[in-house]
Order: C-alpha cells, then structure tokens, then sequence
C-alpha cells in the first residue's frame, strides 16, 4: 500500500479565495482549497505560539529533519484555484509569504505542477532571523528555471536554503545530516488564476488522500487488487564480467547492492518470487536506494533494469529511474534520468529496458551525465503506481559472447583440469544429460543428472582433452574438460 504523506488538509471558506487581498493564512484545520502536504518536511497547523503574532492566529509550521535531504520541502497545492504567474496580470509576478524564523536561514520557493506545459521556476528569498517577517519571491528574478509565464497548482517551500551561495548545492547542511529547524509561515498571498475542478470520488484524479484514482481514502474501497509477478524475469544474456557492473540480481556474479535511505517516502524488501529474489517496492512518490559502494561506470554504455507493475494501467503513468553522481563522496554533484512513459501492455508483466546511457537526460542543470562515483539510485514513479517489483540492475558495454564463450559463461566447471571428476554447474537451467567424447569423437562417459549441477567422474580415463556436450531445454552447449 502506497504510504501516505498528505499529513493535514487544510479548508479555506469559499469567501476567501485566493485574491492577493485574501492570502492562505491557515485559519481552518480541515477544508477544501489547499493540501498542506510535507514533502520530507514534517509539517502540521498550529496555533501561533510564537512571541510576535501575525496577524492570524494559525500558522503552517515546517520541522525539518536531521536524517533528511538538504532540500527537504513541503508543498501547499492548491486544489480550487490556480497561481497565476502569466503576463496577463500585469507582470506581477511576486508572492509573499510572513515567515518566522529564529536561525537565518533563507528560504527558497517554488512553483510546480504546472498547467498547460508550464515549467518550473524558482526563487530565494533572504531572512534575517529575527522572528516574522515579510519575504517577497519576485519569479521575474528567478534563479532556476527562467521566468514563469503559466499557471501552477502547487508552491514548493524550502526552509534550509543559503542565498549566499556558498554551501554546496545552495543548502544547509549536508545529505542525510541536514540541522533540525522548525519554521513557520502564514499570509501567503499571490495572485488567484483559473479555477481549478473540485476534488472528488469521481474527478478521475489520484487526489485527496485516495489509494488509487477515485478509490480508497475518503473514497469507496479499490476493487481492482495489485497483481504480483509469479515468474521471474528472462535470464540476462551471457557477457564478460568486465564489461557489466551489477548492482542488484546475479547473473554477473556478486552485484554492488542497494540499501533503503530515509530520504524518500517509499520502501523496498525483498521477495523470492520463481526461486529468484526480487525487490518489491510500495511507492509513495518515489524511491531511493544507496548503492553499496561508489561505482565508477564511466567505461559503461548501456543500462538495464526489468521491472513489473502491479497496478492496473491508467494513461500518465511513468517508471522513471535515475542515476545519482557523488563527486568526492559528498553531495549530489550531477544526476540524469530516463523517462520511462507506460503503456497498456507494460503493466503487470515482466518490462526489460535496456538502453544506452545517452537517453538519459541531465537533471542537475550542469549539461554533464559525470558517473564516474555514482552513490545512489532513484525511482520516480506518477501518483497511480503503488506497488511494483525490479530485478537485473546493471551496467554494460553492449558486448555479447561468442557461441563458446556463450556456452562457458552459462556453465561453472571445476576443477578443470581434474585429476578424477568434475562439477558442472547452472544457475537457471535443468541438465538433463551430459556425454563425454575423446579426441577421436569416441563416447566414454554419459550421466543423466536432471538437475542443474552434476559430477561428472573422469578417474578412469586417461589424461588429456574432453569434450562435453550438456543437453538442456534450452539446447546443447559444448565445454572444453582436462584430464590431468
């Protein structure tokens, strides 16, 4: 089940509105017009306990978290009327927010979910740390992303920011070591845009706090249950362990490993499914994972990752996964990912995406794909994805083997050379019969193991080169076996 994060609703009257003489000041705990949602910030609505009061007696407060990222937000979206940031107003472009702040830290705002292909952009504001004050977020001198000319549904507040400019990435503190700070906001006020279609059970929408569109929550129960994979993914084509770097599944071997970090809102554990390990996901919005060492993919070209959805399909959904470049161990210094669009026939089946690393785009701003010290590995999926599965995370170099190498990749031998016997052995194959033949094409040894490791013993025959040919259902595979 997706977790939750929409931690408060809160209600405005309808006398309000969202006009710039009427500005979200958090009166009512609990109304339609905005969800007050924490985004890696814990927020909540609290009654001003503060020493110098706005002039409302509730505020929003934002708790950030010392395990958290940096730029841990929260979002106040808007659900009955959007923020109009066009040039139709007039070029009045500024949104003000009363922000209380005891630490000095600045503030960063954003706005996203943008109608009609609006883009987002963003803007610091400073603070003094003098308690309240009045930031004004003037988006004609936005920093990241140009200056807007849409509508949007959402702000994205960030309360750790630096306007100076001279802490890594623009934020305090470092990744997963972020300052506990409590901040609170009132009297945002900007100006009011198209109305926006109310909320409901049956808008279409994944909205509210529904598990699924129009269902769960506030809403009927779901009646269309997630569909588990009960097979495993194809095998993996055989490749030379130099030219593909692992990071979850075996079939190159010992793979780098991934862990859960408390950043994201999702989590992944581990089911066997087939006699194959898996990773299964409950997604909120996404996931991220910490790899298990540094990797240096440079030489890399491809990736590949085979996932299943179990959700029902709903047109929107994407599976994007991304890479995140750490240089110098320390925070994020590049990051590029892969739109991955699903359609009708990509969910609850087995979906292999294997593409070269140049479809990646650049999410960083910096115009470089750098991996030469990739630290971690994210997921974003869209709002309709609960619960999904991936196996065979790798890098590669596109390089296949040859029939033979093909065949020795497949099978483990050994010892070989051998002074009696030999092991043979696969991973995901059935041996039904394994022949021995001299040099001279003359049979001498046949066992039938119908398993997929065998002892093959070779203590009677003289010392020199064999020949194996292993029959599986997959076909017959030849191997090179030495006699001491």
């Amino acid at each position: 089940m997706m977790k939750k994060i929409t931690l408060l609703l809160i209600l405005l009257t309808a006398s309000l509105g969202y006009a710039q003489s009427s500005p979200i000041n958090f009166e009512s705990d609990v109304t339609t017009g905005v969800n007050w949602i924490d985004a890696g910030v814990d927020v909540a609505i609290e009654d001003d306990a503060t020493p110098t009061a706005p002039a409302n007696g509730k505020v929003g407060r934002l708790l950030t978290k010392a395990g958290g990222q940096p730029w841990q937000e929260a979002h106040l979206t808007m659900t009955t009327s959007a923020i109009d940031l066009t040039t139709a107003t007039g070029g009045a472009k500024t949104v003000s927010v009363d922000v209380y702040s005891t630490t000095g830290n600045d503030f960063l705002l954003k706005v996203i979910d943008g109608i009609s292909g609006a883009g987002a952009s963003e803007v610091p504001a400073a603070h003094n740390g003098t308690g309240w004050e009045t930031l004004e977020f003037n988006f004609n001198n936005a920093t990241v992303g140009g200056v807007p000319n849409g509508e949007y549904k959402t702000f994205a507040f960030f309360p750790l920011y630096d306007i100076s400019g001279g802490l890594p990435g623009g934020f305090i503190g470092m990744e997963n070591n972020s300052p506990v700070t409590t901040t609170f906001i009132d009297n945002v006020t900007f100006v009011e845009g198209t109305s926006l279609p109310i909320e409901s059970c049956d808008d279409g929408i994944k909205n509210q706090d529904e598990d699924d569109i129009d269902c769960g929550g506030v809403c009927s129960a779901c009646t269309e249950p997630a569909v588990p994979p009960t097979t495993a993914p194809n095998a993996p084509p055989a490749r030379l362990a130099a030219d593909v770097i692992s990071i979850y599944g075996d079939a190159y071997g010992t793979p780098i490993g991934v862990a859960n970090v408390p950043w994201d809102d999702s989590d992944f554990t581990v089911e066997n499914i087939a006699s194959n390990d898996v990773l299964k996901i409950d997604f909120g919005n996404f996931l991220g994972m910490s790899l298990g060492a540094s990797v240096d993919a440079s030489a890399m070209t491809h990736f590949h990752m085979d996932f299943w959805i179990s959700d029902a399909f709903v047109a929107g959904q994407v599976f994007n996964p991304k890479w995140s470049n750490h240089a110098g161990g320390g925070v994020e210094t590049d990051a590029f990912e892969l739109t991955v669009a699903i359609g009708p026939t990509d969910v609850q089946t087995w979906v292999s995406i294997d593409v070269p690393l140049t479809n990646f785009a650049n999410v960083k701003g910096s115009g470089v794909t750098a991996r030469a010290e990739l630290l971690e590995f994210l997921l974003t999926v869209s709002g309709t994805l609960d619960v999904g599965y991936l196996d065979n995370i790798y890098l590669h170099k596109n390089t296949s083997l040859s029939a033979e190498e093909n065949d020795i990749a497949r099978f483990k031998t050994y010892p070989n050379p051998t002074q009696d016997s030999w092991t043979v052995e696969t991973k995901n194959e059935s041996i039904s019969s394994i022949r021995v033949f001299d040099i001279l094409g003359k049979n001498v040894l046949s066992v039938t193991p119908n398993k997929s490791k065998a002892t093959v013993d070779g203590s009677s025959l003289k010392s020199g080169l064999y020949f194996a040919q292993i029959k599986t259902a997959n076909g017959i595979s030849s191997l090179k076996l030495v006699k001491k």
